[in-house]
């Protein structure tokens, strides 16, 4: 048994401003680059910091400020009575392979956010594919069907705390390869 560990880059999905302007714009943070390894699959998941104001500032931040940024993939079904759902995820390459040999072990530390009056929980999905695609106006009805193919789905936890958990997969053994691990938000 080979034990192998961070198959992952980046993966606590850690900013990079080094080639940045000192006041960034971090609503679309994901989808222009700034989590290495990392890029946006649904909707434009952002990245954010209380700016002690707003406990969610998603726009302009101060590189320079040292203020904790995190990583948000925001989410809410039924929230203007259209029977929709919203949802956002992230990607990151991976080589996941079918081989007897070979088992995973997957963790993920996320928490609850309350950035508004509503939000009060969550699932963080995970899954697992090939040819993931982004689709960026991405709505949704129960059940959810998530573009892209040659994909699954490998667990789906619901998220209701804003102590934060750790979500962990073990002992997984693939069915066939993957190249791609996807983290999404939906309720």
């Amino acid at each position: 048994m080979i034990d192998c560990e961070n198959l992952v880059n980046n993966e606590s999905l850690t900013p990079d401003f080094s080639s940045s302007p000192n006041n960034v714009e971090i609503w679309e943070g994901f989808s222009l680059g700034l989590v290495p390894s990392w890029s946006n699959t649904l909707n434009s998941p952002h990245l954010a910091f209380d700016n002690g104001q707003e406990p969610c500032w998603t726009y302009i931040y101060d590189v320079s400020s040292g203020l904790p940024i995190f990583n948000c993939l925001a989410s809410h079904f039924n929230k203007y009575g259209q029977n929709k759902g919203f949802a956002e995820g992230i990607v990151t390459d991976v080589s996941i392979l079918n081989n007897p040999f070979y088992s995973y072990f997957i963790s993920v530390d996320a928490s609850m956010l309350e950035c508004t009056e509503d939000d009060s929980e969550g699932n963080l999905i995970l899954r697992l594919g090939n040819n993931i695609v982004v689709t960026e106006n991405f709505e949704y009805t129960n059940p959810i069907v998530f573009p892209g193919s040659n994909s699954i789905t490998l667990q789906n936890f619901p998220i209701d705390n804003v102590n934060g958990n750790t979500y962990t997969i073990d002992n997984y053994n693939p069915s066939q390869d993957f190249t791609q691990l996807e983290l999404i938000n939906a309720n």
